[in-house]
């Protein structure tokens, strides 16, 4: 009967009970999130942070074995070095990664300096579900997420975070570093770099399996050079010329066209 149209009509109706059902319980869960932060004023979620961990009792984040990592960061990056430089230093110490890697990330510093936890405020319901650019299989629903400003966050200061290792001045100071580097770079910039985003290294990998992309930086050595930079470093081919690379690609591109 399901290749009548009337068993078309059924599985469309089974269709839309499905969705529908999906949809009353992804707003029950999300209506408990919310009453457990707003009313019962506890954490959402008693998710691992880098360098703390919970004390569910009474409701604190207590340093841990890698709180002194964690401090090391933040005061490096009061004193004016940018992430490259703690990269560095992180990997000459033998500091491993929040997920366990040998070499740090820039993401994962990013992640680190801007979560307010880290200055002594805890905030919840942080997140918000979205649905994804692209989909990976035959998902469905919003099964990504996305970072909401503070302003639309929940605070909680029931929540005691013992010895921040950063104050709330110190946080503001660092992001506003951040950001006034990232327009001198875009000011500076003598280039476009033609490959960005299509230099992919061969040793690392992100979270999601996929490798890491290289990033484009003017050559150190040479005022007119430039050249694409593995953003962790260490593996076979950290670094790549990128006139040199740019120019094969070119004529790769202008042979293919004129065979065509």
């Amino acid at each position: 009967i399901l290749e009548e149209p009337e068993g078309q009509l059924i599985e469309l109706a089974l269709a839309i009970g499905k969705e529908r059902s999906v949809l009353r319980a992804r707003q029950g869960s999300r209506d408990g999130l919310h009453d457990r932060a707003v009313k019962s004023r506890k954490p959402v979620t008693y998710h691992k942070l880098y360098g703390y961990r919970w004390d569910k009792a009474s409701s604190r984040l207590i340093p841990d074995a890698n709180w002194g990592s964690v401090k090391l960061i933040f005061d490096m990056l009061l004193a004016g070095n940018g992430y490259g430089s703690i990269i560095r230093e992180l990997r000459k110490r033998g500091i491993v990664s929040p997920s366990g890697r040998a070499e740090w990330n820039k993401t994962a510093l990013s992640n680190l300096v801007h979560n307010p936890t880290y200055a002594g405020r805890y905030y919840a319901l942080k997140k918000k579900a979205v649905e994804p650019v692209r989909r990976r299989g035959r998902t469905c629903g919003n099964s990504s997420c996305r970072m909401v400003p503070l302003d639309q966050a929940h605070y909680i200061p029931e929540i005691m975070i013992v010895d921040p290792p950063i104050s709330w001045e110190g946080r503001e100071q660092i992001i506003r570093q951040l950001e006034q580097h990232q327009q001198l770079a875009k000011r500076h910039a003598k280039r476009e770099y033609l490959l960005r985003s299509f230099v992919f290294c061969g040793t690392h990998k992100g979270k999601n399996g996929a490798p890491l992309r290289y990033h484009g930086q003017p050559h150190p050595r040479h005022s007119t050079g430039w050249r694409y930079v593995c953003p962790v470093g260490g593996c076979s081919h950290p670094v790549v010329d990128g006139e040199t690379l740019e120019r094969e690609v070119m004529d790769y591109v202008w042979n293919l066209l004129d065979r065509n």
